[in-house]
């Protein structure tokens, strides 16, 4: 159709107002528009459509609804924003005719390509004269805005079409754009029918929706789905958006169809003239506080890469036919990755020159910036997002601070030792190579195995394991069974099970026969002298986490007395593995980022927890373990903390986030899992720990580990240094309470234990209320206390010298030692193997 009626002149440098109408999707099809609407948004689809040739269908054929997916339960839910140019005037009755030109007469067509328009568009409205107003009306109330909105975009289209028809007011739209709810997850909304026929346009259209669906909607997350042939992920990463999922959709090569079933929900049949990929982007403006959460529920196969990685990826049209469809997955080859890694100077083994050492590594540059995108996509995802109080703690640590935390004593692993030739194994990693050998040998001789003899010939050659080969022996079903429960429950054995073990099973040096020693625990932490005299003893810190806890008070302070809060720290730690192996994932010297969450003991819930509760995940509990299985259990996290299974909100809550973080990097999720510690391989300090547990060709790997340690390290530190590591809260109202409290009777003391009296006095008045009852009840039972007191060593303590008892008490404030949550990440270990368990 072209214009028929006389054009009506206007001043090429007037100011011609730009009006942004929103309306729901249901109202726009009630004024009969949407053979107008469609006409227009396929307009602005087929300039991609035509340039490049990939997809051979229009954006939408008949139906706007079926188009966007929408039932008719949402289509008040679903808004159409059109950027509507008006005249020079306030006066929307004054407009005169919409197809007026500067000096000449613009002549429009319905049959005008998206290009077409835009240069007959310029010619009408001359770059700068056009007035935007990107921001919608804004009020306390969003309900009354959000109407005042509707109403007034209401108005303004009726008033324009009583002064001109549907089929002009296509050439009246600049722009078009669709805001709708993204995978039912709340307050997530999708962008779609994006299109613009006016130069800056569109970058104005993203500024009204982005104020729009966050005043007036509510929205945290805003989505995008392009197709990256089509060269857009440039332009919406200038809008504040970054790349996270690439889909590979493959076409039917006769029929030109697009195959998939995740396609069948929509109008027609999608027909491209190549495979090509589908990509989804997330805004992720901190100003607009918008934050990334994985979709649970998407119908696609993604290929998810690292947004890094993906940054600039522009895939050009004429190379799409070369393309591979098949379906084939290539074989991972570990040492094929490994040689790359190596020769492109990812990691190389330190003082290669020399021989190397076992367990340390150097970083080449591609090395040191894949670890540096890590460690910032880290920190924006938790220290930033969470507000948490980073800190830079020295890797030098007195004894006496690892000595009062228990790692002295307790931060040991299982050694045993060849008593011929002096060689050295860990106790748990040798069983489980041993019976995983033995049981490989047990399939090929019940002719279950699937690797041709050439394949099994040239991985012998490759094996670097302490099992050089694998001996062909069928077991009974009995040995399979037991030796399938040793190794589901092989992490939670103490030294005299695995001694056990050994001697039961004939579990020898793999390479010569000869028999083993007894396992012995071995201290994994590197020694040191400090200072040039060498009497101050200290050790290289097996963890950040003692720095932050010796930082309390200052950290407590910098917050303002404020609780719950977290601190962060990332940097370098060491430990003196017994037997460093597999590449990056046991190494001696490795980077850590961990997270010290500070929590009320009374009060471990979470604000933030609703926002994750939701999210699916599998978990392997530690009675399922210590049952002998290693089935797994998939729930959500709201529904394992409500069951018990997740100790509480906040430890569930970062749980969470560690799966987020480690989907976003990009982590397969089919190949996670959340394993929980049991009881004999908890940490000293923990009361309830999780892994985050990679599946790669080395097995179950950890990754992450997530624990609840209590008020531990806080109450140590404190009662070895004497300081208040504590919080003080005012109470709301004066509190009686019962409280016990330990009376020494001191003339009879000081003749009793003499110049050790200070040290017994001082060791019975720094008990905690649990350790006062505890003794109570040995006072009634047995007249006295035993104890083993620092320095003084086991003492009896008759009862006429002591007496507790409960005593009333009037608190004004409220004093308790802070829990801890803590994540604690291994970065190295995501690079080790990142075509097995992480993808792209």
């Amino acid at each position: 159709m072209t214009n028929s009626t006389n054009p009506t002149p206007f001043s090429a440098t007037s100011s011609v107002k730009v009006e942004f109408i929103t309306l729901p999707i249901s109202h726009l099809l009630k004024l009969d528009l949407e053979p107008e609407l469609i006409s227009i948004i396929n307009r602005g689809y087929n300039k991609p459509r035509f340039k490049y040739g990939i997809i051979d269908t229009p954006r939408v054929k008949s139906s706007l609804l079926k188009d966007f997916v929408i039932d008719e339960n949402m289509m008040d839910d679903v808004w159409l924003c059109l950027a509507l140019s008006l005249e020079p005037t306030t006066n929307v009755t004054g407009m005169g005719n919409v197809f007026d030109g500067s000096k000449t007469e613009v002549m429009f067509d319905t049959n005008d390509s998206g290009s077409e328009l835009t240069k007959k568009l310029i010619q009408k409205y001359p770059i700068g004269t056009l007035n935007f107003d990107t921001k919608p009306t804004s009020t306390s109330n969003s309900t009354e805005t959000t109407k005042s909105i509707i109403t007034k975009s209401a108005q303004l289209l009726h008033k324009i079409l009583l002064l001109t028809t549907p089929s002009q007011l296509e050439f009246q739209v600049l722009g078009t754009i669709v805001l709708r709810p993204y995978s039912s997850i709340p307050r997530n909304y999708s962008l779609t029918a994006y299109t613009s026929f006016y130069p800056g346009v569109s970058t104005k259209l993203f500024t009204y929706i982005t104020h729009f669906a966050k005043q007036q909607l509510g929205a945290k997350k805003l989505w995008i789905d392009v197709i990256e042939e089509h060269d857009l992920v440039g332009f919406y990463e200038k809008l504040g958006f970054v790349l996270v999922e690439r889909t590979l959709c493959k076409v039917d090569p006769v029929s030109k169809i697009l195959l998939g079933k995740e396609w069948a929900g929509l109008e027609d049949e999608i027909r491209a003239n190549c495979n090509f990929h589908f990509v989804s982007i997330f805004n992720f403006n901190r100003q607009l506080q918008f934050q990334f959460t994985r979709p649970t529920n998407l119908k696609k196969v993604i290929l998810k890469q690292q947004p890094q990685q993906l940054r600039g990826i522009k895939s050009k049209t004429k190379k799409l036919p070369k393309m591979s469809t098949s379906t084939t997955t290539p074989e991972f080859k570990r040492e094929q990755l490994e040689s790359v890694l190596k020769r492109r100077f990812f990691y190389a083994p330190a003082f290669e020159i020399y021989g190397g050492v076992a367990g340390l590594y150097d970083y080449g540059p591609p090395g040191c910036a894949l670890q540096a995108n890590v460690i910032d996509a880290w920190r924006k995802h938790f220290v930033l997002e969470e507000d948490m109080l980073e800190v830079d703690t020295t890797m030098l640590t007195p004894y006496e601070v690892l000595k009062t935390s228990g790692h002295v004593d307790k931060f040991s692993d299982w050694m045993c030792r060849d008593l011929k030739t002096g060689e050295i194994f860990r106790a748990d990693h040798l069983i489980e190579e041993v019976l995983e050998a033995r049981l490989k040998g047990d399939k090929q001789a019940r002719g279950q195995a699937t690797e041709d003899p050439e394949e099994q010939d040239d991985k012998k050659k490759k094996r670097k394991k302490k099992v050089k080969e694998i001996k062909v022996v069928k077991l009974d079903d009995a040995t399979v069974k037991e030796y399938e429960t040793i190794l589901a429950k092989i992490d939670g054995f103490s030294g005299a099970d695995m001694a056990e073990i050994i001697k039961t099973h004939n579990i020898t040096n793999p390479a010569t026969g000869g028999p083993l020693e007894p396992p012995i625990e071995f201290n994994l932490m590197f020694e040191t002298a400090i200072g040039p005299s060498g009497q101050l003893k200290g050790y290289l810190r097996p963890e950040t986490a003692q720095g932050q806890f010796l930082n309390f008070n200052k950290l407590l302070d910098f917050n303002n007395e404020k609780m719950p809060f977290a601190s962060a720290s990332i940097g370098k730690s060491f430990r003196n593995e017994i037997s460093p192996r597999a590449g990056l994932l046991r190494v001696r010297e490795f980077l850590m980022a961990e997270i010290e969450h500070f929590v009320d003991p009374e009060d471990k819930s979470h604000p933030s927890f609703v926002t994750v509760k939701d999210i699916k995940l599998t978990f392997l509990p530690k009675e399922v373990q210590e049952s002998g299985s290693t089935k797994v259990v998939e729930t959500t996290i709201g529904e394992a903390v409500k069951s018990g299974m997740v100790d509480n909100e906040t430890l569930g809550y970062f749980i969470a986030r560690i799966f987020l973080f480690l989907t976003k990097i990009g982590v397969d999720p089919k190949k996670l899992r959340f394993r929980q510690h049991m009881a004999n391989e908890m940490a000293h300090y923990a009361q309830d720990c999780w892994d985050a547990e990679l599946q790669t060709s080395y097995g179950w790997i950890e990754c992450v580990g997530c624990a609840d340690r209590s008020a531990y390290d806080l109450t140590v530190h404190a009662a070895r240094t004497k300081e208040r590591l504590t919080v003080r809260q005012a109470l709301p109202e004066p509190k009686v309470v019962e409280v016990l409290e330990c009376d020494i009777e001191k003339k009879k003391f000081g003749p009793k234990f003499r110049k050790n009296a200070p040290k017994v006095e001082q060791w019975l008045l720094s008990r905690t209320e649990c350790e006062l009852e505890k003794l109570a009840k040995e006072l009634e039972t047995k007249l006295h206390i035993t104890a083993d007191i620092p320095d003084v060593g086991e003492t009896e303590i008759p009862g006429d010298l002591v007496k507790i008892t409960k005593k009333t008490k009037t608190e004004h404030v409220r004093e308790f030692t802070p829990n801890v949550i803590e994540p604690s990440f291994g970065i190295g270990r995501y690079f080790e193997e990142p075509s097995n368990s992480i993808q792209g």
